[in-house]
């Protein structure tokens, strides 16, 4: 059983005639779980809003408007925990105390340092928890990482490699690459499925080579479904 804290969110599409989509994050979270058969709890607030539009380099740039928060519990009745939100719905100080498997999307917790000049600094994160955390090349160059961390670093780099970095391993992977035009959604779907593969058994190695796949699947059905 994995507890998940999630957000649903409403994305607007500037670009596409200011297009609504509902769903992100909890939403692919959800689908990516039930498709692999998985049981969860699903802790979640009110649904937020989200504004998508093109930046002066033609990449997508995500302005939240509306976040909602989503409770957290003493005790929770599962020994995983997956974290993906909007950005300050959850205060993740709230989980020191616990000793379940955490997996956490780190995106928004760095985000509103960085954009305040601050920086993250890994250590801040207790030792007590065992957190596997997602990031990507660049989300984890705001952070301020230690060698002597006891928490395990997963980095994505767009689909070309992903590397593994913890007080035990350094390693990059090499996965099937994709370079498809639409990959909105893909880091959850990542996310959920790595804590899938991981929690039934598989080695990290094992499990971020499965999850890289099961994306990779995941993106060819978007992309090329009409």
């Amino acid at each position: 059983m994995i507890s998940i804290f999630s957000s649903f969110a409403t994305d607007i599409i500037t670009y596409e005639n200011n297009r609504r989509v509902e769903g992100w994050p909890a939403f692919w979270i959800r689908n990516t779980l039930n498709d692999l058969g998985v049981e969860y709890l699903l802790h979640t607030g009110e649904i937020g809003e989200v504004i998508i539009e093109k930046d002066g380099n033609n990449q997508d740039r995500w302005i939240i408007t509306k976040i909602c928060p989503i409770p957290i519990y003493e005790s929770l009745p599962t020994d995983t925990i997956l974290i993906s939100t909007l950005k300050d719905e959850l205060n993740l100080w709230y989980l020191e105390n616990m000793s379940n498997t955490i997996f956490l999307d780190i995106q928004w917790f760095l985000r509103k340092d960085f954009w305040g000049k601050k920086r993250f600094d890994c250590r801040s994160l207790k030792t007590k928890w065992k957190i596997l955390i997602k990031a990507t090349r660049e989300e984890f160059s705001y952070l301020d990482y230690h060698e002597d961390t006891t928490h395990k670093f997963i980095i994505t780099n767009w689909g070309d490699s992903i590397e593994i970095l913890s007080k035990e391993c350094k390693k990059s992977m090499e996965i099937k690459s994709w370079k498809f035009s639409d990959t909105i959604w893909a880091g959850d779907t990542f996310l959920a499925s790595l804590c899938f593969y991981y929690k039934s058994g598989n080695t990290i190695e094992d499990a971020v080579s499965e999850a890289g796949k099961y994306t990779y699947t995941f993106l060819s059905r978007k992309n090329f479904t009409v």
